[in-house]
């Protein structure tokens, strides 16, 4: 997953713009933003100590909100209870 993570953002983030190079927003952003947003329900923080991952998954939200938010509803709930339970352990 690391290695995934830090060649996603090597490869097709190195410009700083959505996947496809360009300014515009494509599908191709939604699936892959919509994947890197999973493994949080497993307590794994794919943007962490990834600054331009992260600038793009808040670029990806801030075009497709409110729509976005709502569909990952549920995904953040399981990522908070997770978070929380991890916590709790330590």
């Amino acid at each position: 997953m690391v290695n995934c993570l830090d060649k996603f953002e090597e490869i097709f983030l190195s410009d700083g713009s959505f996947v496809n190079g360009f300014s515009k927003i494509t599908f191709a952003d939604i699936l892959a933003a919509c994947e890197i947003e999973q493994p949080r329900m497993a307590g794994y923080e794919p943007q962490e100590g990834r600054p331009k991952l992260t600038a793009w998954l808040q670029a990806v939200k801030n075009k497709c909100n409110p729509y976005y938010d709502e569909a990952h509803g549920i995904l953040n709930k399981i990522a908070k209870q997770t978070k929380k339970g991890l916590e709790a352990k330590l």
